[in-house]
C-alpha cells in the first residue's frame, strides 16, 4: 500500500484545538521543512506502508527535495484567499504543485527526488488548456486536457494511473474538435469540490458530483445512507427506495450514487452490501468544511481531491494570468455572478489543500479547528 491510496476518511484522527487553523496547520509541517526531520517522515511512512527499508544515500536525497519542496509550497500558500483572489489563485496553483511534489517524493516505493521534479517539468506542468466559445458559462467555457507528457502527466504515471486514454490526442489542438472528448471542464471539477456546495447551488443550474452520506456497519453489511437534507438541493433522493443491494460500480455507471435520484422523496435511500471491496473503492472525502461525501470519479485513475484542486488550480490560474479581458468580466463585469463561485473556491484552497496534503504525508486526519467546533 502506497501514501496516497491510504483511505483518507479511515486514517486516524488528530484534533487540534485552535483559533489560528491555518498557521497551526503550516505550523504541523514544520518539522519536515528541515533534511533531517523530512527523513525522519519518509522513514515512518515506509513502516506504515510496510515496504523495504531506504539506503542512506538515498533517504537522504529524498529528504532534501521533500523538505524543499515544503518549504516552497508554504511561501506560495503565503497570501491570504481574501482581499487577494487574483494574487492567491496563482499562487495556491504553485503551492499546490509543490505538494504534489512533496507527496510523490516522499513516497517511499519510488526513486522520485528533486532531480526527478526538475526532469518531467521541463516538458512543462503536463496540462493545457482551450476555450470552448460555444459554452454559455464561464466555468464551462474554460477545458482542461492532459498533454503527453510533463509534471502531472508523469506524476500520474509514477502514482500508478496509466491515464494514456486521457491524453489529448493532438500536441497542440486548436479547437473542441481536436481534442476528441478527451478533456474536462473547470466547472467538471469544481462540481468535486463539497466545500464548494452553497456556492455552487447558488451559482450553478445543475447537480453537483458528489452527496453527504454516512456509512456504518452492522453485524456483517455496511448501510450506506445517502442524506439529501445534507447535501445539495438539486440531489433527489430515489422515488419510493428503502434499500436495495449495491453492486461495485464504475464512474458514469448506473449505480452512481450521485445518479440516484428522485427529487419527491426527501427521506434520503439507503444501500447495504456485504461485499466489504465495494465499501473499500468508495470515493469518500471530509474536512472541516464539509460533510462527509462521496464524490464521482472524474476518470479511472484520477479520483482524488488533491488531483482536483490542482486541475482546478490550474484552470484558474490560466485565466489570472493570460486571459484579462475574461478575469476582469468575472470580477466585475456580465460574468460577475460568478465571482462569488471563484472567490469561495480560493478559500478553500487555502485552508483545505494544505490538510489534504498533510494528512497524506503523516497517516493522521488532522482537524484544526475551535472548540466550538467540536462541541
Amino acid at each position: 500500500m502506497r501514501p496516497h491510496e491510504l483511505r483518507h476518511d479511515l486514517l486516524p484522527i488528530e484534533r487540534v484545538f485552535t483559533d489560528a487553523p491555518i498557521q497551526h496547520l503550516w505550523g504541523a509541517f514544520s518539522q519536515a521543512t528541515t533534511t533531517e526531520g523530512a527523513e525522519g517522515l519518509i522513514v515512518r511512512l515506509g513502516e506504515d506502508c510496510e515496504v523495504p527499508e531506504l539506503s542512506a544515500e538515498r533517504l537522504e536525497r529524498k529528504g532534501k527535495g521533500l523538505s524543499f519542496a515544503l518549504r516552497t509550497a508554504r511561501e506560495y500558500f503565503t497570501p491570504s484567499a481574501t482581499g487577494n483572489i487574483t494574487l492567491a489563485l496563482v499562487s495556491y496553483y504553485y503551492g499546490t504543485f509543490w505538494l504534489l511534489a512533496a507527496l510523490w517524493i516522499a513516497d517511499p516505493t519510488t526513486d522520485t527526488e528533486l532531480a526527478t521534479i526538475e526532469r518531467v517539468s521541463k516538458s512543462g506542468h503536463g496540462l493545457g488548456n482551450l476555450d470552448d466559445t460555444d459554452a454559455k458559462t464561464p466555468p464551462d467555457r474554460l477545458l482542461i486536457y492532459l498533454k503527453k507528457g510533463g509534471f502531472f502527466r508523469e506524476l500520474l504515471r509514477g502514482m500508478g494511473c496509466e491515464a494514456g486514454a486521457l491524453e489529448a490526442p493532438l500536441k497542440w489542438p486548436n479547437s473542441v474538435a481536436d481534442l476528441g472528448g478527451r478533456f474536462w471542464r473547470l466547472s467538471d471539477v469544481l462540481a468535486r469540490v463539497p466545500e464548494l456546495l452553497r456556492a455552487w447551488d447558488d451559482v450553478m443550474e445543475r447537480p453537483p458530483k458528489h452527496v453527504a452520506m454516512g456509512i456504518r456497519l452492522e453485524g456483517l453489511s455496511y448501510i450506506i445512507r445517502v442524506r439529501p437534507e445534507a447535501s445539495s438541493r438539486h440531489f433527489d433522493a430515489p422515488q419510493g427506495a428503502s434499500c436495495f443491494a449495491v453492486t461495485p460500480f464504475s464512474p458514469g455507471s448506473d449505480r452512481d450514487f450521485t445518479e440516484v435520484t428522485d427529487r419527491r422523496e426527501p427521506q434520503g435511500c439507503q444501500f447495504e452490501t456485504e461485499n466489504k471491496a465495494v465499501f473499500d473503492q468508495l470515493p469518500l472525502h471530509s474536512s472541516v468544511w464539509c460533510n462527509t461525501s462521496y464524490v464521482r470519479p472524474l476518470a479511472d485513475g484520477i479520483d482524488s481531491p488533491i488531483y482536483y484542486h490542482f486541475l482546478a488550480l490550474y484552470a484558474l490560474s490560466i485565466v489570472v494570468r493570460y486571459k484579462p479581458l475574461t478575469w476582469r468580466e468575472l470580477l466585475e463585469g456580465k460574468d460577475g455572478l460568478y465571482r462569488r463561485l471563484f472567490a469561495e473556491y480560493a478559500m478553500i484552497a487555502e485552508r483545505v489543500v494544505p490538510n489534504l496534503f498533510l494528512d497524506r504525508l503523516t497517516l493522521r486526519r488532522h482537524i484544526f479547528a475551535t472548540h466550538a467546533y467540536f462541541s
